[in-house]
């Protein structure tokens, strides 16, 4: 159940030395740092002592003090060092333990793997429902900044602040709001639209993605027994993170995150043959949204770093099997790709890198 510490890209978080003392907390810096200059300190100051006019017994008391202030500090160094080479270790696994941090289930791992490339960029954990530790898991614990203070965790406030930024998610309602668009779908059904709008529409997308002209003419196909693929997996991946979010901001408990976030993932694993497949529609969703060159190789790479993680930071996510299911919790707008709503779409104003 150990997960990398936030930051690093091992699977297991490495443990520290001296060299890494300025990922400490302050009070381990400190007590590390004394307990060096201190031994030092006395040992010269004792030398400084015998250079006096003092009596033997005189000088044989101070040495014995300055020993035992050395050896103290000595002490403190050796025993500071262990602590510290594995606190972050012990303080990992009390925050599973106080925030009720199960063991990932198979499921839970087959949705998490969807959105596992984006946690992936920036070092987070993959295969928890959360991205770094939160608040929301830890707060009925007295003083658990101070006992967990390796995580810097952050306030509610502070988690809510980051998703203002990027979605406007101020409460409760707002992800309800946001969550229903994204799975009756948000940018898809303009997708669907514009296909016939613009002459050299396919052509720039085919180019920012890098994806060959036989895997677009598809996401348009179907045979009558599933919907379109058209850029479902954009929104739905969405969706799942929006999810995650409205978790780490105390918006929704864990069990209602968890049941959003598999009714999605269940709608991924029925429209989609697999992951490749799944990453391929959402880079194409994301480059209709950007029309943006570096954005689009950036969400590329970001993918290929992911899937291609060398042994040893390969998470749980990354050797998950694909499951295939035969049905899913569809909405009408994908059951019926948009027909019974064609005219409110069309008289729908967007805001996207095409339009």
């Amino acid at each position: 159940m150990l997960q990398n510490h936030i930051g690093e890209l091992q699977i297991k978080p490495k443990k520290r030395n001296l060299g890494d003392m300025q990922d400490l907390p302050l009070k381990g810096r400190l007590a590390i740092t004394f307990s060096i200059y201190g031994s030092v300190i006395f040992i010269i100051l004792a030398c400084t002592i015998n250079q006096l006019p003092l009596s033997e017994n005189t000088l044989l008391i101070v040495d014995i003090i300055s020993g035992l202030l050395v050896l103290f500090c000595i002490y403190t160094f050796v025993s500071k060092s262990r602590y510290y080479k594995y606190e972050h270790i012990h303080q990992q696994k009390n925050y599973y333990k106080w925030g009720n941090v199960k063991p990932t289930t198979q499921k839970q791992l087959e949705a998490l793997q969807l959105i596992a490339f984006s946690r992936y960029k920036y070092k987070g954990w993959t295969d928890t429902l959360e991205s770094r530790p939160v608040e929301v898991r830890v707060k009925h614990i007295p003083d658990f900044r101070k006992k967990l203070d390796w995580f810097k965790i952050r306030t509610q406030e502070e988690e809510i602040l980051d998703w203002i930024d990027s979605w406007g998610l101020t409460s409760r309602k707002k992800y309800e709001e946001h969550y229903n668009n994204l799975i009756n779908g948000s940018h898809t059904p303009e997708f669907l639209l514009n296909y016939n709008k613009y002459p050299n529409w396919k052509e720039r997308l085919i180019e920012l993605t890098e994806l060959p002209e036989d895997y677009f003419n598809a996401c348009f196909e179907n045979d009558g027994s599933k919907p379109k693929k058209l850029i479902w997996a954009w929104d739905l991946w969405r969706a799942i993170m929006l999810s995650t979010a409205a978790f780490e901001c105390g918006f929704i408990a864990e069990d209602e995150a968890w049941e959003r976030i598999y009714r999605v993932s269940d709608i991924c694993h029925y429209l989609f043959d697999d992951l490749d497949d799944f990453h391929n529609n959402m880079r194409l969703g994301h480059a209709y949204w950007c029309n943006n060159q570096k954005q689009a190789f950036e969400r590329k790479n970001d993918v290929n770093a992911f899937v291609n993680a060398k042994i040893g930071e390969r998470r749980l996510v990354n050797d998950v099997a694909w499951t295939k299911i035969d049905k899913a919790e569809l909405t009408e707008n994908m059951k019926d790709d948009f027909a019974s709503h064609i005219d409110e779409i069309e008289n729908k104003p967007t805001k996207i890198g095409f339009n």
